[in-house]
């Protein structure tokens, strides 16, 4: 009489049984690892995206010692390789050892100062083209600094708040973080319409266009799919978060979160880095050695295009151009300043202009002596005399 109940006591127990091991090979996916829990899947995972950062951070480094060689002008990219470099080799410890909350939130502060950068650099060439240098100095740049003041106080109260915290995901700096990425984004995508607007409009070759628009969109994208698959993924671990613990999505399909761990890392964190490698080069025209062969090195935001150099420099005030020309000289003056040391043609050009005035002016001065002279006899003809008597008129 007492077996159903005892069948049904067995049932129960075997269904206990499976779902604890489903559990248990749910936790251990994002446990195991190449150090600890040893399984060839989890270190294949780790193995694969470590070595891509650190494959990454190379090349970085290869990019900062080029800049030195050739004695790069500009600041911006230092600043973008240099700490691209730090992030990628926290980012390599991180991935195949540590698997730390922390320096998560270093590399992104990490990532944040070259997405700034980048928005700088390309917020002043769109201050350029719209002649509004005054409003680039006085809103923009302070706004830069305020916005990353924002994002360091931010990254460190999630630093704080995460320390030995099981559901670090579930704290909202997290989201903020990515809410903030999004409305960088949205604001270099704005950047990128009036550039290519502008550029549009430039009476150059239709080629170099195309590679200026290409150069650009490709940083665009790339940052946008970047903040756009980061705040998914935040989205997402506040919903199941507490139940994976944070540890990522589709955590019991080994397959699953296999595939998805990687493609986010790689579109959250090395996308980026990438572009930025692949259009950013070293300025060659900065040395003395100006040959094809460093001209070719050029990115193609700033190749030679057929008719005119162009060039990611703006010259301070003073000392040459404010703009380089960005068509082929048309008159005789244009052509020698182009051929010319850019301070010393337009300084040449500057005094024959000046010489030239002079010549004029010492010209002038003769014919209207003569002029005012013949005025002041013929108001004299017509002029009363003093005794009231009216002078013949000849």
């Amino acid at each position: 009489m007492n077996w159903p109940l005892k069948m049904n006591i067995g049932e129960n127990i075997s269904f206990v049984s499976q779902s604890n091991h489903s559990k248990n090979t749910s936790i251990s996916i994002y446990k195991d690892g190449c150090f600890v829990n040893f399984s060839i899947l989890a270190c294949t995972r780790d193995g694969i995206e470590a070595f891509l950062a650190l494959i990454t951070a190379v090349f970085c480094l290869g990019k900062v010692i080029k800049l030195f060689l050739v004695q790069h002008e500009l600041w911006n990219q230092y600043i973008i390789f240099t700490a691209a470099i730090i992030e990628m080799c926290l980012l390599t410890i991180n991935w195949m050892y540590s698997h730390m909350a922390i320096v998560d939130l270093i590399s992104e502060m990490l990532k944040l100062i070259q997405f700034l950068v980048v928005c700088r650099f390309y917020c002043q060439i769109a201050a350029r083209m719209s002649k509004k240098e005054n409003l680039y100095q006085r809103v923009f740049l302070p706004s830069l600094v305020l916005t990353y003041v924002y994002f360091f106080i931010l990254i460190i109260v999630g630093i704080i708040k995460v320390v030995n915290n099981e559901y670090q995901c579930l704290e909202p700096e997290w989201i903020l973080l990515s809410c903030s990425e999004v409305a960088l984004a949205s604001v270099f995508l704005l950047l990128g319409t009036y550039i290519t607007k502008q550029t549009n409009s430039l009476k150059t070759d239709g080629n170099y266009k195309r590679i200026v628009k290409r150069s650009l969109w490709g940083i665009i994208s790339s940052f946008l799919l970047s903040s756009v698959v980061s705040i998914m993924y935040d989205i997402a671990m506040i919903f199941v978060g507490k139940d994976v613990h944070c540890k990522g999505l589709f955590v019991d399909i080994a397959s699953a979160f296999f595939v998805t761990h990687v493609i986010i890392k790689i579109t959250k964190w090395l996308l980026p880095v990438w572009a930025m490698m692949i259009i950013f080069k070293p300025d060659s025209f900065t040395g003395e050695r100006r040959n094809s062969d460093e001209e070719a090195e050029q990115p193609p935001i700033v190749q030679h295009s057929s008719i005119g150099v162009f060039k990611s420099t703006f010259r301070e005030r003073g000392k040459s151009f404010n703009y380089k020309h960005l068509r082929e000289p048309i008159t005789e003056e244009e052509q020698q300043i182009v051929n010319a040391n850019p301070v010393d043609g337009y300084l040449n050009v500057k005094k024959k202009k000046k010489k030239n005035r002079k010549r004029r002016s010492s010209r002038n001065p003769s014919e209207g002596s003569s002029s005012t002279a013949g005025g002041s006899s013929a108001a004299t003809s017509v002029s009363p005399s003093r005794n009231g008597d009216m002078k013949n008129v000849v």
